[in-house]
């Protein structure tokens, strides 16, 4: 019941601005550098989960999804015969307090994108302080792409234009 009660709330906090300025027609409101992002995001596959006024938060799903998230000890030592095996985890990332989804089947509800560059950390447990490093590991473990470093610097501007100031409420009885 907690989780929708904070679903709800987090649904009040949508903000307004230059990604909104940018879809109202001022083509000036984002630079062109958040306009490569912006294309990366909308082209390779972001767009596919991160969706509606919020950029996300609208549906669960699968993280990873790519199994590339295992780990080869290739340590050195002193044996003849090498010791060399594979550790199977399950984040590309230590899954701090052991959380794994909804039903313990690795199923996450999408985050929300607004604002997202002022609220590290990051994931389910907060693992990843940086968004670049979240940008990395999404790129890699979802979409299976391997961004490059201005790849991402530009994922980054175009998710800085997603910042904006809270929008006032008003209830009404």
């Amino acid at each position: 019941m907690l989780h929708v009660i904070i679903g709800a709330y987090e649904r009040t906090l949508l903000t307004y601005g230059a990604y909104d300025r940018f879809l109202e027609g001022d083509d000036s409101a984002i630079n062109e550098k958040a306009k490569r992002g912006m294309t990366i995001f909308l082209t390779k596959g972001c767009k596919g989960c991160h969706t509606g006024m919020s950029v996300g938060g609208q549906s669960l799903q699968k993280f990873p999804l790519r199994a590339d998230a295992r780990i080869y000890d290739f340590r050195p030592n002193l044996e003849i015969n090498p010791d060399l095996k594979i550790t199977d985890k399950k984040f590309p990332f230590e899954n701090i307090g052991g959380f794994l989804g909804k039903g313990g089947n690795q199923i996450f509800r999408v985050p929300i994108l607004r604002n997202i560059t002022k609220t590290a950390p990051y994931f389910h447990n907060g693992a990843i302080k940086d968004i670049e490093d979240a940008v990395e590991i999404m790129g890699r473990h979802q979409l299976g792409i391997n961004f490059t470093k201005e790849e991402i610097e530009e994922i980054v501007e175009f998710l800085k234009t997603l910042e904006g100031e809270l929008v006032e409420y008003k209830i009404v009885d």
